[in-house]
């Protein structure tokens, strides 16, 4: 399914699903990088949907993923992540109501890929962006049932001169989306936190960098 950011944007955006609270969607911050954006929704989810969907990420066969940094990961198939519960609806919305005040030219945007990932600590992180496309956004949600600030494990977003300028802590449930032409990296988790910083990304592709 094709969404475009040159829908109608109405002034609230509500959702009537099993698993979201009733109550608009509204962002906690929104945070300029150069010309581009990040999006931190909490609230969104109901606890239930949060334990449920976590477990379910926890529970997941980790393994070495063959790229740049070599974290642990595990692939999702994409008809699957398009079947989720509640995250899939919520991110279509998202794109719908937010694309158009994150590019200056909106296109069509679908789901590409999703896949979770698992990092702790005295993992390597590298910083990167997802695609050199300014139209195309990322979904991260944090997974873990349960975290404190202490545990560090902040997603960092840098300048195009590399050099960072924000970061957001991880929170059971919270929600971020970004342009995927943002360079960032995965924060590592302090020495002192008992778990891995679960997280599950889906990304999202404009149609050209779809046919490429």
């Amino acid at each position: 399914m094709m969404l475009t950011g040159q829908d109608m944007e109405p002034q609230t955006l509500s959702l009537d699903l099993e698993g979201i609270r009733p109550t608009p969607i509204v962002p906690r911050q929104e945070i300029s990088v150069g010309t581009h954006k990040v999006f931190v929704f909490d609230d969104i989810f109901t606890d239930p949907f949060i334990d449920s969907f976590g477990t379910f990420i926890l529970g997941q066969d980790y393994q070495p993923r063959p790229s740049f940094d070599n974290e642990l990961s595990a692939a999702m198939d994409t008809e699957l992540a398009r079947s989720l519960p509640a995250l899939p609806a919520v991110a279509n919305a998202l794109v719908a109501h937010y694309h158009a005040r994150m590019t200056r030219a909106p296109g069509d945007q679908a789901l590409s890929h999703a896949y979770m990932a698992a990092v702790r600590f005295g993992d390597s992180s590298l910083v990167h962006h997802d695609v050199p496309c300014h139209d195309c956004v990322t979904f991260l949600y944090y997974a873990n049932l349960h975290w404190t600030g202490r545990w560090g494990g902040e997603t960092i977003f840098y300048d195009d001169d590399l050099m960072a300028v924000a970061a957001v802590s991880p929170r059971p449930g919270r929600l971020l989306l970004f342009n995927a032409a943002i360079y960032h990296r995965a924060g590592v988790p302090m020495r002192i936190c008992p778990t891995f910083r679960y997280t599950f990304s889906m990304f999202y592709r404009c149609s050209k960098m779809l046919n490429s």
